[in-house]
């Protein structure tokens, strides 16, 4: 799916609806597939949110932002 451009259309999409959510993509190959654990490695997600809001409600919720991404994300990665 995220192979295609309506797949990436569909993994914004869901960042958008979440809120704050992004994504780093860290790109392997290279030398860094010279590193064991790292080999057939195409490249690293982070998932990332960023708020200011220091109470435990915003915490809470920003956290369960990360996590529905990452669940989202899940059946597509290794």
């Amino acid at each position: 799916m995220f192979n295609s451009k309506s797949g990436v259309k569909a993994m914004i999409t869901r960042m958008i609806k979440l809120g704050k959510t992004r994504l780093v993509f860290n790109p392997y190959g290279g030398k860094m597939a010279e590193i064991p654990h790292r080999k057939g490695k195409l490249f690293k997600i982070q998932y990332t949110v960023n708020w200011v809001d220091p109470s435990p409600c915003a915490a809470k919720n920003f956290t369960n932002q990360a996590r529905k991404l990452y669940s989202y994300m899940a059946p597509f990665v290794s």
